[in-house]
């Protein structure tokens, strides 16, 4: 099979017609990339040019991501107990990705420097970097209490699986992978609109927003390499709109301009004289 630009564009169409634009690209974006791989490491892969970053991207329509409002994720906090709360107070303090909370050990939390260590692997060439955050008063609290009351004292994970029944794939004591169904549970039991980890670090990024924390601060916090990607990733939250509605308030109550009468000829403009 020939991986022309022609049958590439019609694959894509297809991910594009039957799901969205936004899967086509996806799509396009990780064949490219495996394209690029393959050149580079497999003898005799294709000498041709890589046909999925021939075709054009296509048009998407994205909806602004859905942020929690803060009062349900307090609420959902109020629901909360034990490991579980401490690991969504380190979420929203930490404005971290779900990875990087579930492989967080202990060697990464530095107290006495009160900071913690997130090990990413969100970087352009793919490799694994330590992000150094700041761990605030509470969060520091909460986690030194967890060091001292944490059931599998030997683990090196921070946060780790609790339950005494084994698995096939895990077992008490070993760190989380996915927990796909946690969050809509204390969804459920807290009565809010269900959300995720991930929305978590949007609600983070929201907050800092609001509170008037400039975006190269949020950018550090974020651990986002370029300030351009800060920047898209706040729009794609709909909080561009909020800098936007301050930008045309200023036309507001403004008016037709006021004349002011001049004096009668040959009088001064001092009153009186």
């Amino acid at each position: 099979m020939k991986f022309t630009p022609a049958f590439v564009l019609s694959f894509l169409q297809e991910q594009f017609d039957t799901r969205s634009g936004y899967s086509a690209n996806k799509a396009r974006k990780n064949l490219a990339t495996a394209w690029d791989w393959g050149k580079s490491f497999i003898d005799g892969f294709s000498e041709l040019g890589n046909p999925f970053r021939a075709v054009r991207r296509f048009p998407e329509e994205r909806s602004p991501r859905y942020i929690p409002p803060e009062a349900d994720f307090w609420q959902v906090m109020e629901a909360t107990h034990g490991q579980d709360k401490i690991m969504l107070t380190s979420f929203l303090h930490l404005a971290a990705r779900r990875g990087e909370i579930f492989k967080l050990k202990w060697f990464d939390l530095d107290f006495v420097g009160s900071q913690v260590g997130l090990m990413t692997r969100k970087t352009k060439d793919g490799s694994v970097r330590a992000d150094w955050i700041p761990m605030t008063d509470e969060l520091k609290k909460v986690l030194l209490f967890w060091q001292e009351n944490r059931p599998h004292k030997k683990s090196e994970y921070v946060f780790t699986i609790l339950g005494d029944t084994p698995s096939p794939h895990c077992k008490a004591g070993d760190p989380f992978r996915y927990r796909q169904h946690v969050m809509k549970t204390l969804g459920t039991k807290a009565g809010v609109k269900h959300f995720g980890f991930r929305a978590i670090r949007l609600l983070s990024a929201s907050i800092q927003y609001k509170a008037g924390i400039p975006i190269s601060d949020i950018q550090r916090i974020l651990r986002h390499q370029r300030p351009t990607t800060t920047d898209l990733y706040l729009k794609s939250l709909g909080l561009e709109l909020d800098q936007t509605r301050k930008a045309v308030e200023v036309l507001s109550n403004r008016g037709p301009a006021k004349v002011i009468p001049l004096p009668a000829k040959g009088r001064s403009l001092q009153a009186g004289t």
